[in-house]
């Protein structure tokens, strides 16, 4: 994405961040090792069949061998503790305050229902039927109020915290 072109995506970014994300504080959901291993799953699987595969049964361990997808349970496990973490930093430099919420906390209360959520969301996409895919994480927000969730935000060279003035 240009220069240029962001420019132009920030005369819409109401469609990407709440207007008065700055009046509150923001929850950030720290999901669980296995469940964000489950989205980047459902992610590459539903890409995967959108292209015509049968995705029944693929699991990790049948695509990326027994190794490899133990690295990526390691990676879950540290990204689980570390993104949520770097996501409450980068909204702090933006004067956004915020609060780091297990996502079973957020299941299990309603404390938390009248604040902005942070989401994580895995998007995948792959080069035709059978072909090389990449597979990546961004955010995006949720108002529990109204059940809405703002656009997910994922040029190359940004993030949707650049977004915020």
């Amino acid at each position: 994405m240009t220069k240029d072109e962001f420019t132009e995506l920030r005369k819409s970014k109401d469609q990407f961040l709440p207007t008065d994300i700055k009046n509150d504080t923001l929850v950030i959901v720290k999901y669980s090792p296995s469940h964000l291993g489950q989205l980047q799953t459902k992610a590459r699987n539903t890409e995967f069949a959108s292209n015509g595969e049968d995705t029944t049964g693929y699991t990790d361990e049948k695509l990326l061998g027994p190794k490899q997808a133990e690295r990526g349970r390691l990676a879950m496990k540290k990204m689980s503790g570390n993104f949520p973490a770097d996501q409450a930093k980068a909204f702090k430099k933006k004067g956004i305050m915020s609060i780091i919420v297990d996502e079973a906390a957020l299941m299990t209360t309603d404390k938390y229902q009248n604040k902005y959520w942070l989401t994580t969301v895995y998007l995948c996409d792959q080069d035709g039927f059978k072909g090389p895919w990449v597979t990546t994480i961004t955010n995006r927000i949720y108002d529990p109020r109204t059940g809405k969730y703002f656009e997910t935000f994922l040029p190359m060279n940004y993030e949707l915290i650049d977004l915020v003035d």
